[in-house]
């Protein structure tokens, strides 16, 4: 027989039970304590960035060695390098492209100065361009070549300005040069020197659209064989930005003419640079003073005709600048570093 009622009253029970239970009570809410917030700490002044000072005003000789486009012998080279090595001087290797087009350069000639200008430029020496018009170097450019107006009488186009051809001229002349240039390794060309000091506002346009920073063609006021100079610059002019349609004005054009104020040692000996030294020094003060504000020299000579003589005048001059040089007011230093003193 099967219990019912036992189950059935433990049911009852257990409901009647928990209806009977009093509801649980309401729990009083918990405080949550908060964590007190780190106080940080003020946040600080930026230390402004100090203004560099301005470097002390010096004394500035630059010597640049023109290549004219012919051939340089191994001695002439080794004595140009002597010099540089053993006065301790920097050097602006005023490259000229016409020795890859023409055949009056011999291709290893031509071979060996560019590795001498190679070398050269590894041991901290500038390289720029020089450009004479040499009627080859013009033709492969792709223009017709002029023969006047001319400095000297010739017939081969070395003494035509480059002012002979027009500015669309000019900037292609400069364009296929630096193309050369970089065709052969050498890049990064920014500083340049026109044949016989001659050169114009079209000129320094064209360098500028070629990418060429510092021009170094200016020279004082006078005269080039038969030709008449287009400066009318003081013989001690110093680096200056030129004017867009005036190269011997100040202005905004993006190129700096540092004039080649410093003389010309091609030619000289010993004792007949004296003079050419006495007038350089003459633009600075006096020597174990310090300079009172910057002055630029720049100096030119040739590589190519730079034999025993030619060496024994260049290391009097450049020697002549030793009391200025000890004393710490001047130094020696390349065009691509008067451009940045006189930015």
């Amino acid at each position: 027989m099967t219990i019912k009622y036992p189950v059935c009253v433990c049911a009852v029970a257990l409901v009647a039970a928990a209806c009977a239970s009093p509801a649980p009570a309401t729990s009083a809410p918990v405080a949550i304590a908060s964590t007190p917030r780190a106080t940080l700490p003020p946040t600080p002044t930026p230390t402004p960035t100090p203004t560099p000072s301005p470097a002390p005003p010096a004394y500035y000789v630059a010597w640049t060695l023109d290549f004219e486009g012919d051939a340089a012998s191994d001695a002439a080279l080794a004595n140009t390098a002597a010099i540089a090595d053993e006065l301790g001087i920097p050097m602006t290797i005023m490259w000229n492209p016409r020795a890859w087009t023409t055949p009056t350069v011999p291709p290893e000639r031509a071979a060996a100065m560019l590795r001498w200008t190679e070398a050269r430029a590894a041991k901290g020496d500038e390289i720029g361009m020089h450009l004479h018009l040499w009627t080859d170097f013009v033709a492969a450019a792709g223009i017709p070549p002029r023969l006047s107006p001319r400095w000297a009488g010739r017939v081969d186009g070395y003494d035509v300005p480059i002012t002979a051809y027009t500015e669309d001229e000019q900037r292609k002349l400069v364009a296929y040069g630096l193309r050369l240039m970089a065709d052969h390794g050498v890049s990064g060309v920014r500083s340049f020197r026109a044949g016989g000091d001659i050169a114009d506002a079209s000129t320094l346009r064209a360098l500028v659209a070629n990418g060429i920073a510092i021009d170094c063609t200016a020279v004082a006021a006078g005269s080039f064989g038969s030709l008449r100079l287009p400066w009318t610059l003081a013989s001690d002019a110093q680096p200056y930005h030129p004017s867009p349609s005036d190269a011997n004005a100040p202005g905004s054009l993006p190129v700096l003419e540092t004039p080649t104020n410093g003389g010309n040692t091609y030619g000289y000996t010993a004792t007949s640079i004296a003079p050419i030294a006495r007038a350089d020094l003459a633009m600075l003060g006096p020597p174990g003073r310090a300079a009172t504000e910057n002055r630029a020299i720049v100096i030119v000579s040739h590589p190519a005709t730079i034999d025993a003589t030619e060496r024994a005048a260049i290391e009097t001059l450049l020697r002549s600048f030793d009391p200025y040089r000890a004393g710490g007011s001047l130094r020696f230093v390349t065009l691509r570093d008067l451009a940045r003193v006189w930015h």
